[in-house]
């Protein structure tokens, strides 16, 4: 198995479910190393076919989807960690996450930066989202 292989070189194997009904079939360790399931945010860019109450008490790793959606997903799975794509994307235009509500603002209204914004920009984002949780 490949998680195998790279269980070595890691802290927690992400393993993302494909199929429904097979998550009772993951090992909660693979290769001495904890196994978090990927659960993926319905999007427009895709989502998961396993349904959500699949994942039961399991840790799950968040992937894709806006802040706010994976603040909605985390009050039903055991959430212990989540991706930065969103926050990453809207940074390149200064736009930043606020809170828990859908709500973003822009660094060229809130302080006086002439460089580095989408760096600044993640950075306000990442610090908003873990006040957030």
């Amino acid at each position: 198995m490949w998680a195998e292989s790279v269980a070595p070189y890691v802290d927690t194997v992400i393993i993302i479910p494909k199929v429904s009904m097979t998550i009772d079939s993951i090992p909660m360790v693979i290769g001495g190393k904890p196994v978090r399931l990927g659960y993926s945010i319905p999007t427009k860019h895709g989502a998961t076919d396993v349904p959500i109450w699949e994942f039961r008490q399991r840790e799950v790793h968040l992937l894709g989807g806006s802040p706010v959606h994976q603040l909605t997903v985390a009050r039903y799975l055991n959430v212990k960690s989540a991706d930065g794509n969103y926050m990453q994307k809207i940074a390149r235009w200064g736009r930043f996450f606020v809170g828990r509500q859908m709500n973003y603002d822009t660094l060229s209204r809130t302080k006086k930066v002439d460089e580095d914004v989408p760096y600044i920009a993640f950075e306000q984002s990442v610090k908003n989202f873990v006040k957030a949780w």
